[in-house]
């Protein structure tokens, strides 16, 4: 015991990487992975090349190692998504209260959908909920992973 708080005094505990790697892909044959904890991922590039189909990906693979997942949806993209519980819906926004219920479970992973908010609500929507959903992950540690698919409609100037 006293050798984990000697660590934990040393070095934040980095010396033991317990994290799991998440493979995403291969390049040159080699494959690819990232830390499935306390990465940060950028997707980007022109429509219809397959962003939105690598996160779909992404996501399956950190839910079958029970990671917990909040998507930020601005488009429907993810309704459905297995496992997920999904709130909000074309005419009716999702109560930040409930999306802060749900991810209170840690098995579930959360799709929050944007579809019934206009595109000027929705950069004070995600301001709302991302203050929340940081204050949760430094109380519990979830969730895990947050996306924020279609990043622009979070940013726009209203």
């Amino acid at each position: 015991m006293c050798d984990l708080i000697d660590q934990l005094l040393d070095n934040d505990l980095r010396c033991i990487d317990s994290r799991s790697k998440l493979a995403i892909g291969t390049s040159d044959g080699e494959s690819v992975s990232i830390d499935a904890y306390n990465s940060r991922v950028l997707i980007a590039g022109p429509s219809r090349t397959g962003k939105s189909r690598l996160t779909y990906g992404i996501l399956e693979r950190l839910a079958a190692e029970q990671y917990q997942s909040c998507v930020v949806d601005p488009e429907s993209d993810y309704d459905g998504f297995h496992g997920a519980v999904t709130l909000g819906t074309t005419s009716h926004p999702p109560d930040i209260e409930h999306v802060l219920l749900a991810l209170q479970n840690p098995v579930n992973s959360v799709i929050v959908n944007l579809v019934g908010l206009s595109f000027a609500q929705r950069p004070a929507y995600f301001a709302g909920i991302f203050n929340i959903l940081q204050d949760l992950r430094l109380s519990t540690g979830r969730p895990h992973w947050l996306v924020v698919e279609e990043a622009h409609h979070m940013l726009y100037p209203g």
